[in-house]
């Protein structure tokens, strides 16, 4: 008999399911093949999952490390690998950070704006005359084998360098500023002094180029036979001397006056270290505070000590009155050291009731005028080009004084501001600043007919100057 067992009793078959979920129908999938199953029976899907994501990571990582070339590609394992030309990218941009240290650093930063201002140098034009410094700038020197090998292209060289640097004046005033803080009161020769003053000192003299100088005027007076004065006046640093620093250093500007007259053989010479220092010690402003010029009423002090010289008597003299033409004067010299002037000056013009009339020629430039004074210098960025309108190589002055001499004057800037003193005393007066006279003077003083010669220069001016033997050394009549 068959032994029957009940439905609950009989063991049911354990159905395998797949790793799908059951279809709309219900059932799992059917046709999924033997090999399929078995696939997906070793699979680790979750596993797998994680192990891509990180191998894209890895992969990621590397491309940004070694560039849009580099090759990578990921092992079964999950790791990442890169080629053999990957590594080498990698390689040649980490040696080439390190062979660019230097612009990463302050140094080469600096040295960065080093060339680029060098560059912005050597585009820049030159300049012919600084406003600030009132005076000529040095033009690029010329080049020749003689002058390379005799050193007077690096020196002009230098020069030409220092004068056109770009952003001039203010590196100066950090310069002299700076200075200041640490105690030094010296910045291009010129002394930070006492009650407000800029004072210029008188450096080291080329004895042998002043020899040269005096002696030419020697041999001039000797060769013409004009009547000769020679008049020198000191300047700030000598007659101001109680506002120097304590630690200033400068050459002794009386030994140098004493020498000068000693040498000088043929014109009379008169020193005016005496009448300013009389003027100075009364409570007189015998200079401007920040320019290197004396003031008016100084020259117009020492007026009978040189009217002596020139021979002319004291009752001839005409009354003269000051006139303001400028109260807030700043000088050269403030320019030039950088330091700040801390009180302004004002400039005076003397004025005569007396005064005769004149035409003043420019022969050079073929002008006239009928004053000593120009209002265009008064409202330039130098209001001491006032007196004559500056530095020019030959005026010529007539007067209507019918019994006056004749006069020939050679003569730096201390002389413009006294010349109004002179005019009525004479008919005719040629005027000549050899810096800037390149005519013959053969000419000039073989028409001339002068009862007098006079040189007019002060102290600092007349130690360095070149120009004047030259001028000197060019007459042969």
């Amino acid at each position: 008999m068959t032994d029957l067992k009940s439905p609950e009793k009989k063991k049911r078959k354990k159905k395998v399911r797949g790793p799908y979920p059951p279809g709309q129908g219900g059932s799992a999938r059917a046709d999924i093949g033997k090999s399929e199953k078995q696939a997906i029976g070793r699979a680790k899907p979750v596993k797998q999952a994680a192990g891509s994501a990180k191998t894209a990571d890895s992969a990621r990582i590397v491309k940004q490390t070694a560039g849009k070339n580099a090759d990578v590609r990921t092992e079964k394992n999950g790791k990442r690998s890169v080629t053999r030309a990957g590594k080498q990218d990698v390689r040649k941009q980490k040696q080439a950070e390190k062979n660019l240290p230097l612009l990463r650093t302050p140094a080469g930063l600096f040295l960065g704006i080093w060339l680029l201002y060098a560059l912005i140098n050597i585009l820049v034009p030159d300049r012919a005359v600084s406003e600030t410094e009132k005076r000529a700038l040095a033009a690029f020197p010329e080049v020749s084998a003689d002058r390379i090998a005799g050193g007077e292209f690096s020196e002009d060289f230098e020069t030409w360098a220092s004068d056109q640097l770009v952003g001039r004046n203010a590196l100066i005033r950090i310069r002299s500023t700076f200075g200041l803080l640490t105690g030094n009161r010296l910045s291009r020769d010129v002394y930070k002094s006492g009650d407000g003053y800029l004072i210029e000192r008188m450096t080291g003299v080329d004895q042998k180029n002043l020899d040269q100088m005096l002696d030419a005027v020697n041999a001039f007076c000797a060769r013409t036979q004009i009547p000769g004065t020679f008049v020198c006046a000191p300047n700030a640093v000598s007659v101001c001397g109680n506002l120097l620093p304590a630690s200033a250093i400068t050459e002794e500007q009386g030994t140098w006056m004493q020498y000068i007259g000693n040498r000088l053989e043929g014109p009379h010479f008169c020193d005016l270290t005496g009448p300013l220092g009389e003027f100075y010690a009364k409570g007189g402003q015998a200079y401007y505070r920040s320019d290197h010029h004396w003031t008016t009423e100084a020259a117009y002090y020492t007026l009978p000590t040189v009217r002596s010289a020139l021979g002319l008597s004291q009752e001839s003299a005409s009354a003269m009155t000051p006139l303001a033409v400028c109260n807030d004067f700043v000088g050269s010299l403030a320019a030039k050291s950088g330091f700040s002037a801390s009180k302004k000056d004002t400039i005076f013009i003397y004025r005569s009731d007396a005064e005769p009339a004149y035409i003043v020629t420019d022969p050079a430039a073929q002008t006239k005028r009928a004053t000593v004074y120009s209002l265009d210098g008064l409202k330039s960025s130098d209001p001491y080009t006032v007196f004559l309108g500056g530095n020019t190589g030959h005026l010529n002055i007539q007067t209507d004084n019918a019994e006056g001499g004749k006069l020939l004057v050679f003569k730096d800037s201390y002389f413009n501001c006294f010349l109004p003193f002179l005019l009525g005393d004479y008919r005719e007066i040629d005027i000549i600043d050899p810096r800037y006279y390149y005519e013959n003077l053969d000419d000039l003083i073989l028409t001339g007919g002068y009862d007098r010669v006079l040189f007019f220069y002060d102290l600092n001016t007349l130690a360095e100057d070149t120009s004047l033997a030259l001028v000197l050394g060019s007459e042969q009549g």
